[in-house]
C-alpha cells in the first residue's frame, strides 16, 4: 500500500535534487529538453504527496466502512457507563499496571512471596524477575554492533 507512495517520492526528490545540484543559483532548470523552474518542481511535488495523503484517507474510510457493512452487529452502540466516584476510580486505578510496570515487566508486591527464592540474608529475600525483553534486546544488539 505505502510502496507506490515511496517510490514516487522517492522519484521526485531524486528530480528535485539532481536538478538543484546542476546549478543551484540559476533560477530555471534545464530538465528533460524543457525549462521547469524549481519552486513550480516543489509545488507539484508537495501536491503529489498531499494527493497521495488524501487517497490513503479515504481508503481507510472505504474499508472501514466496508467492515463495518459486513459485520453490523459491532456497530451497535452500547449503553453509557455511569459515572465512577473519586473513591472508586482511584481504587480501580491502583489496581491496573502502569506503563513503566507493563514495559519493565515487573510484577506487584502482592506476588512477591511467589518469585521470592530460597536463599535469604538479613532479612533481604531476592525476588526471581525475568529481565525485560526490550532490555535483552538492547544488550544482545550492543554486542552484535559491537
Amino acid at each position: 500500500m505505502k510502496t507506490p507512495f515511496i517510490l514516487i517520492s522517492l522519484l521526485l526528490l531524486n528530480v528535485l535534487s539532481s536538478a538543484a545540484a546542476d546549478d543551484i543559483s540559476a533560477p530555471v532548470q534545464h530538465i528533460a529538453g524543457g525549462t521547469i523552474s524549481t519552486t513550480i518542481l516543489i509545488i507539484v511535488f508537495a501536491g503529489v504527496l498531499i494527493m497521495l495523503l488524501v487517497a490513503l484517507a479515504l481508503l481507510k474510510a472505504v474499508k472501514t466502512l466496508e467492515y463495518i457493512q459486513k459485520n453490523p452487529q459491532i456497530s451497535i452502540a452500547e449503553p453509557k457507563a455511569r459515572m465512577l466516584e473519586y473513591e472508586e476510580w482511584s481504587a480501580a486505578k491502583k489496581t491496573q499496571p502502569g506503563i513503566f510496570t507493563k514495559l519493565m515487566g515487573l510484577r506487584p508486591i502482592s506476588e512477591e512471596k511467589d518469585i521470592a527464592m530460597e536463599h535469604e540474608f538479613d532479612g533481604i529475600v531476592e525476588l526471581d524477575n525475568p529481565t525485560p525483553g526490550w532490555f535483552m534486546t538492547m544488550f544482545y544488539g550492543t554486542i552484535i554492533f559491537a
